[in-house]
């Protein structure tokens, strides 16, 4: 029975050790003024267009 089992399940290779990402916390980024906005643009655009982390 043994021997079945290893036929039917795949050999899963070890997933790479990822390494742990650097905190960004520590080093705080410099805090980004918003950029000017346009008369045909809604005020709040510019952080909907920033990526969000």
């Amino acid at each position: 029975m043994l021997e079945l089992v290893r036929e039917l399940e795949p050999v899963r290779e070890p997933e790479p050790v990822r390494e742990p990402e650097p905190v960004r916390e520590l080093e705080p980024e410099p805090v980004r003024e918003p950029e000017p906005v346009h008369h045909n643009q809604q005020p709040n655009l510019w952080l909907i267009i920033m990526p969000m982390e």
